[in-house]
C-alpha cells in the first residue's frame, strides 16, 4: 500500500509539472498574441503615436505575459521557461517584423537584416527570461490544469482579436481594400512594407490577414502538441478538425477577395465564429474539472443545445445581411433574435440555479450567469446595430482598392455599434458551446 501511494504521488507530481517545451510554447504563443494586439492598437491610423511609445507598449505586453509564465513555472526554472517562451514569441513576431524590414531595405539597411532579426530574438529571449524570473519570485498557487489545456485556451483566446478585426473590416467596408490573395499588392503578405498599409481600410484588411496566419500557427502547434503528448485519440482528432476548419476559413476569406464574392464573405464570417465556439469547447473538454464532473442529471441540457443551434442560425442570417445588404435576412435576423433570447435565458437561469456542490456545478453556475448577461447585452446592442445598418443602406458596393481615395468613410458610431454587436455574438456562441460541454452526461467525460 505504501509503495502504491508513493507511485500515485509521483504520478501526480509529474502530471502537475508540465514539460518546459510545453510551457514555452504556451506562453510564447500567448506573448506573441499580446504583442500583436499591442502592435495593432498602437499603429492604428490616425493615432500618430511616437515610435518609443509603440516600442514600450510591445515590450510591456510581452513582459506581462512572461511574468505570468514565471508565476506558473517552478521558481528554479522560471527564467528558463521565460527564455524559451521569448524565443518562441520572437519566431512568431518575425511574421510582422519582416514588414518593417521591407521599409528598412529602402533605407539602405538590407544588409543588416540578419543582424536585426538576431536582435529581435535576443530582445524577446532576454525580456522573457527577466520577466519570468521576476514572476517566479511570487508563484501562483498550485494548479491542476493540463498544459495542453492551457495551450488550447491560449489558441482559442487568439481567435478573439482576429474576429474583432474581421468585424471591423466588414463594418468599415474594407473587405476589398487589398486586391489580391494570397499576396498583398503583389508582395508576400509578410513582406509588404509597413509604409504601404497605412491607409485605414488597407490597414484593417491586411492586419486581419496577418492575425489569421497567427491563429493558424497556434492551431498547428496545438495539433502537433496533441500528437506528441499523451492526448487521447479523441483529443488528437478534434485538434486536427480545428486545424482543418481554420485552414478552410482562411481559404474562404482569400477566395472572397479573389472572386469579390459577398456570399463567400458571409461564409468566411460564419465559419470564423463557429470555429471559435468549437475551439472554446475543445479547451473546456481538456480541463480537469470537465473530466471529473459528477454523474447524474444536469440542468439546462436541452436549452443549451437550443441556444447553440439558434445562435448559429442567427449568425448566418446576420452575416448574409452584412455582406449582401439584402433586407430579407435582416428582418429574419431581427425576428429570430427573440428565439435566441428565450433559449439563452432558459439555459442560463437553469444552469445558474444548479444545486450541486462540486467544482463542475460551480463552473455551470458561472456559465449560466454569463449566458444571461451576454444575451442581454447582445440584444441591447442589436438595436444600435439595426439603426446603423438602416442608416448605412444606400452607400453602394464595397469600394475596391482603386476607389479608396474617393470612398466615403463609415461613421465611427456605426462601426462601433455593428462591430460590438458582431463581437458579442461570437462571445454568445462561445458561451453556448461551453454550456453544451458542461451539460453533457458524465459518461461522455474524457478518460
Amino acid at each position: 500500500m505504501t509503495s502504491n501511494a508513493a507511485a500515485a504521488s509521483s504520478r501526480v507530481l509529474t502530471a502537475n509539472r508540465p514539460p518546459i517545451w510545453g510551457e514555452a510554447l504556451t506562453f510564447g504563443l500567448g506573448g506573441a498574441i499580446a504583442v500583436w494586439i499591442a502592435a495593432f492598437v498602437t499603429h492604428l491610423p490616425g493615432l500618430g503615436l511616437p515610435a518609443p511609445v509603440q516600442g514600450l507598449s510591445l515590450a510591456l505586453a510581452l513582459a506581462i505575459v512572461m511574468v505570468l509564465a514565471g508565476q506558473r513555472a517552478r521558481s528554479a526554472r522560471a527564467w528558463v521557461v521565460g527564455l524559451w517562451a521569448g524565443l518562441v514569441c520572437a519566431a512568431a513576431n518575425c511574421l510582422i517584423f519582416t514588414s518593417l524590414l521591407g521599409d528598412l531595405k529602402g533605407q539602405g539597411l538590407s544588409g543588416e537584416t540578419p543582424v536585426l532579426i538576431a536582435v529581435l530574438f535576443i530582445w524577446c529571449g532576454l525580456t522573457g527570461a527577466a520577466a519570468a524570473a521576476l514572476g517566479g519570485r511570487a508563484p501562483l498557487p498550485a494548479h491542476r490544469t493540463r498544459w495542453l489545456a492551457s495551450l488550447a485556451a491560449v489558441a482559442a483566446a487568439g481567435v478573439l482579436p482576429m474576429l474583432l478585426i474581421g468585424g471591423l473590416v466588414t463594418s468599415t467596408e474594407s473587405g476589398m481594400a487589398v486586391p489580391d490573395w494570397p499576396t498583398s499588392f503583389g508582395f508576400n503578405m509578410f513582406q509588404l512594407p509597413a509604409s504601404q498599409f497605412t491607409q485605414e481600410r488597407v490597414f484593417l484588411e491586411h492586419s486581419h490577414r496577418l492575425f489569421g496566419t497567427l491563429v493558424g500557427l497556434t492551431f498547428i502547434a496545438l495539433f502537433v502538441s496533441a500528437l506528441v503528448s499523451r492526448a487521447s485519440v479523441r483529443e488528437c482528432v478534434w485538434a486536427g478538425v480545428l486545424l482543418v476548419l481554420v485552414s478552410a476559413q482562411g481559404v474562404a476569406g482569400g477566395l472572397r477577395v479573389a472572386e469579390n464574392s459577398a456570399y463567400l464573405g458571409a461564409l468566411h464570417g460564419v465559419l470564423g465564429q463557429v470555429f471559435f465556439a468549437l475551439a472554446v469547447g475543445y479547451a473546456a473538454r481538456l480541463s480537469p474539472v470537465w473530466a471529473s464532473r459528477e454523474a447524474g442529471p444536469v440542468p439546462g441540457k436541452k436549452a443549451s443545445m437550443g441556444v447553440l443551434h439558434a445562435t448559429i442560425l442567427q449568425l448566418a442570417l446576420g452575416a448574409l445581411f452584412r455582406h449582401t445588404g439584402s433586407t430579407h435576412p435582416l428582418w429574419a435576423h431581427v425576428g429570430f433574435s427573440l428565439v435566441v433570447v428565450i433559449f439563452a435565458l432558459a439555459a442560463g437561469f437553469a444552469m445558474a440555479k444548479d444545486p450541486g456542490e462540486g467544482p463542475d456545478a460551480k463552473v455551470r453556475r458561472k456559465i449560466g450567469a454569463g449566458l444571461v448577461a451576454i444575451v442581454t447585452l447582445q440584444w441591447l446592442l442589436g438595436w444600435g446595430a439595426l439603426t446603423g445598418a438602416m442608416m448605412g443602406r444606400g452607400r453602394g458596393a464595397i469600394p475596391l482598392h482603386d476607389q479608396l481615395a474617393d470612398a466615403p468613410s463609415v461613421p465611427v458610431w456605426e462601426v462601433l455599434a455593428t462591430t460590438s454587436h458582431q463581437f458579442t455574438g461570437a462571445v454568445l456562441l462561445a458561451m453556448a458551446a461551453l454550456a453544451v460541454a458542461w451539460t453533457r452526461p458524465r459518461k461522455d467525460a474524457a478518460r
